[in-house]
């Protein structure tokens, strides 16, 4: 917050000590950052922290500009924004950007009040801030967010739950790590005023039918469910095998007329203890027993199927080519990760027709043929 900003800074202290900052790629990225300020001016002006995939298309090409600095290196420091993205409560604490190369200006939130306040600070703070932010146990990291979380079964007493560790976050609820009668397992904490039914619901149908690659269900209350196993995304790992599952996956519960109605790469995470994709966020999910009824959409707009665009995104009948057509959008942003449509604000049949005609052409590609 930002009465604990300034203190804050001043209990920071860089890790590991003069040495290991004159090695590390954070080290690198700042020396990159005031060797390339030009350059990082000008990508600073464009920078929007309104959207995650934004933020991390704005540092991809932000490291293709930047060409006297080695692939590899590159390469590393990409790595660092990606924790710094997806691991860290960024977008909502903290925007920073630059105005030359030896300052930041940092906007921190204040929760109180819901707005941003500016702050400037010098180069010690600049390498004391990154480290804050990247580094799972700093004081920053270790002072935001909940540390435990009361829980009430349907038919059982209050736990009071400790979180372990934050794992991400999705549009209706943030998912932290605990242990649950001794195994290590995932939470779902949902934003307040989300039922958790409708995820529940499908859950239990698909654990009782045994289908693979789903989360298994646990127990859930008001505001939360308890799932296994504890997942993590792919990454640069996702392989054809993965591929394969998904479309069993999705094969098998089709023929019980059940669609997921939001395959999406951010739903599609790995259980790197047995090498299995995992299909998390059931929330939208539903099993269809009048074909003829019409249902309001539910699911992520860039990876809607032809029927709902050409309905710009009005009720209709779920099928199971909308499930295969994010499908294939989705094997399409795996294998080019900074690329996605800039869907224009305004009303929703501009937007299904930005979105119609990126895929047009993206899909005309080998990949379709590939697919």
């Amino acid at each position: 917050s930002v009465e604990n900003l300034s203190n804050l800074f001043g209990q920071m202290d860089i890790s590991g000590g003069s040495g290991s900052v004159r090695t590390s790629p954070l080290s690198m990225f700042i020396k990159t950052v005031v060797d390339n300020s030009e350059v990082m001016v000008r990508f600073m002006k464009e920078f929007s922290r309104t959207e995650q995939d934004n933020v991390q298309e704005w540092f991809n090409r932000l490291m293709e500009s930047l060409s006297n600095l080695l692939d590899e290196d590159k390469g590393q420091v990409l790595n660092y924004i990606r924790i710094l993205i997806r691991q860290q409560l960024l977008r909502e604490l903290f925007s920073v950007f630059l105005s030359d190369g030896f300052y930041f200006y940092v906007m921190a939130y204040d929760r109180r009040t819901n707005r941003y306040s500016e702050h400037t600070t010098n180069c010690k703070t600049d390498l004391r801030l990154f480290w804050v932010l990247i580094n799972y146990s700093s004081p920053f990291t270790t002072m935001v967010g909940p540390k435990s979380i009361d829980f009430k079964p349907l038919q059982g007493d209050l736990t009071r739950i400790r979180l372990k560790e934050y794992l991400g976050m999705g549009s209706s609820s943030r998912v932290y790590k605990i242990d649950w009668e001794n195994t290590s397992s995932a939470i779902k904490v949902f934003n307040s005023g989300y039922d958790p039914s409708n995820e529940v619901k499908a859950l239990q149908f698909l654990n009782r039918g045994n289908f693979q690659n789903v989360p298994t269900y646990i127990a859930h209350d008001d505001n939360s469910i308890i799932i296994h196993p504890v997942c993590e995304r792919f990454g640069d790992g996702f392989q054809t095998s993965h591929a394969l599952q998904l479309l069993q996956l999705l094969e098998l519960i089709h023929k019980w007329k059940v669609y997921h109605r939001d395959v999406r790469p951010e739903n599609i995470l790995l259980d790197s203890d047995n090498n299995r994709l995992v299909l998390v966020d059931w929330g939208s999910a539903i099993r269809i027993t009048d074909r003829y009824k019409k249902y309001e959409y539910e699911g992520t707009s860039t990876f809607a199927s032809p029927d709902i665009l050409e309905g710009n995104f009005g009720p209709y009948v779920p099928s199971a080519s909308d499930d295969l057509h994010s499908f294939v959008r989705t094997m399409y942003v795996l294998n080019n990760i900074s690329e996605r449509p800039d869907i224009p604000e305004g009303d929703l049949s501009s937007k299904a027709r930005v979105i119609k005609e990126y895929w047009n052409d993206k899909l005309e590609g080998p990949l379709w043929a590939e697919m």
